[in-house]
């Protein structure tokens, strides 16, 4: 059983949906019978329709979200009837996969898994840390009647990256049951994106014109404000550069947009709205480079992973790292710094011969470690682990 506060295609939600949804989708083509619990949540105006349908092979059930507003807005889901609808069903699963972290899902699956005896696991998606203010203080308050518990009784906690193992360890999990997966992609899917050229077109930018991409929330959190100011220096060094910013607005476009009029650069951002699907990759393979620096810890981001597989070099902070990405020279990592960000978006759109080898370099570094191919056998044999099997299947 896949528990997730929402599922394909509620693409506006970013990454998690995506993951969980081809994950089920390679589980199923192994031989696994795969159910999904979730909820309604689409976008920040329509709700999924279809309450029960077949996805790749694996059963999706759809809960009525209490709020799609206070879903959209807060990313507080409270599916009506789940509660009641697991603790009919639990015993037909060998082992359940919470999604996320701190959720109402998460909380209810809890109690009811263990009564039961079923195993569960967990990945977080980079929503261990607590965060500043009112949120933090709600956080802490989770985390005192669900989320250390969440942590001690999963039979395994799935993290991306190392640091998230830390955060896991840090929270008070026990070191022997946090597992490094790294994030998969649908490779497949990318193998063949479609030409930038139609993409620049639209929205008027020459050929020879480098672009930055951000592709992501408008959040304040996603370092929208440092990545504009440093691309605002950016222009003294290339002043044809083109920063495009795509993503839907989750509080922040306004500030955004006024940040860059403020700095007089507006004619240098470009805003397309939120894209997905083959819109989504035509960005990336119009851009020379994908620049995403969080303020806050992120871990690894599906995006960035999309652009790599695309052929478009990255630059990110410490706070959502790529494993390997300096080591395959695929991109660069830095600090959250201003200066630092300027610096690397210079040095790569300023050099084409370094910019070819990296765009070279990304397609490896994805083969290596970031295919469903390599990632799904992991996943199973945690399973199996935890559900006390000698073999996955």
């Amino acid at each position: 059983l896949v528990v997730s506060p929402y599922s394909a295609p509620a693409w506006a939600y970013g990454g998690p949906p995506k993951v969980m949804d081809e994950l089920a989708r390679h589980l199923v083509a192994r031989g696994h019978t795969v159910t999904v619990y979730t909820t309604d949540a689409d976008d920040g105006s329509r709700r999924m329709a279809t309450k029960r349908e077949e996805r790749g092979g694996a059963s999706i059930r759809r809960f009525r979200n209490l709020s799609n507003a206070l879903a959209y807005r807060q990313k507080v889901f409270v599916p009506l009837g789940f509660a009641r609808a697991l603790r009919r069903t639990v015993g037909q699963f060998d082992v359940i996969h919470l999604s996320d972290f701190r959720t109402v899902q998460n909380a209810q699956a809890l109690g009811i898994a263990r009564r039961a005896g079923v195993p569960f696991v967990l990945s977080a998606f980079g929503q261990l840390p607590r965060a500043t203010g009112i949120k933090r203080t709600i956080k802490r308050g989770y985390d005192l009647c669900y989320g250390r518990a969440l942590l001690r009784s999963a039979g395994a906690l799935i993290a991306q990256t190392e640091n998230e193992a830390a955060w896991y360890r840090r929270l008070g999990a026990d070191s022997a049951r946090v597992r490094v997966v790294p994030l998969a992609i649908d490779t497949e899917t990318l193998a063949s994106p479609p030409s930038g050229a139609a993409f620049r077109a639209r929205h008027g930018i020459p050929p020879d014109v480098p672009v930055v991409l951000f592709l992501g929330r408008f959040h304040a959190y996603k370092g929208l404000d440092l990545l504009i100011r440093a691309f605002a220096e950016v222009l003294s060094h290339l002043p044809a550069a083109r920063l495009v910013l795509v993503g839907r607005d989750d509080g922040y476009e306004a500030t955004a947009r006024g940040i860059a009029a403020s700095l007089n650069i507006a004619e240098s951002v470009i805003w397309p709205g939120p894209l997905y699907e083959r819109d989504k990759l035509a960005a990336y393979t119009a851009a020379d480079v994908f620049a995403f620096a969080p303020s806050h810890e992120e871990e690894t981001s599906t995006a960035v992973l999309e652009s790599l597989a695309c052929g478009t070099p990255a630059i990110v902070t410490h706070q959502s790292e790529v494993p390997w990405l300096d080591a395959y020279n695929a991109g660069m990592t830095i600090a959250y710094d201003r200066a630092a960000l300027r610096d690397a978006i210079v040095a790569l759109l300023s050099d084409r011969t370094r910019l070819a080898a990296m765009r070279e370099n990304t397609r490896r570094l994805i083969a290596d470690h970031f295919t469903w191919g390599r990632v799904v056998g992991e996943i199973e044999t945690i399973y199996a682990e935890v559900a006390g099997r000698t073999s996955p299947i």
